[in-house]
């Protein structure tokens, strides 16, 4: 549907259904063309926050990296990933995906950007 058009009449029980652009329906944001790119960052967002609170998971020398990673894809994945099953994915968004996921791989692995390690590698 164009900004011009009008959207579709729905009537139930003889009273007009009202129509918006947007909603906010249980924990996604859903919008009248089903773009999804403001749910990915936004769960994006949320994800590494809570990355971000492992902290002193992630510093400690007493867990191994096989251990931190598996933390990772059971605690924060999941965040990350909620909703996408219905989820439209564009290229973009795959790449915002895989940055996020390699950002994290590389601080698990204590890698700085400075190291020019590829995602390959780690």
């Amino acid at each position: 549907m164009t900004k011009d058009e009008k959207p579709p009449w729905i009537v139930t029980d003889g009273e007009q259904v009202d129509t918006v652009h947007q909603f906010l329906f249980p924990g996604t944001l859903l919008t009248a063309d089903n773009c999804h790119t403001v749910n990915i960052k936004r769960y994006l967002n949320l994800a590494s926050y809570s990355f971000k609170r492992l902290l002193n998971i992630r510093k400690s020398s007493h867990l191994s990296n096989h251990l931190k990673v598996n933390l990772f894809s059971s605690l924060i994945i999941p965040i990350a990933l909620y909703g996408c099953e219905t989820w439209p994915l564009k290229a973009e968004n795959e790449r915002n995906l895989l940055a996020f996921k390699m950002r994290c791989m590389h601080r698990i692995a204590k890698i700085r950007y400075t190291d020019h390690v590829t995602n390959e590698e780690v």
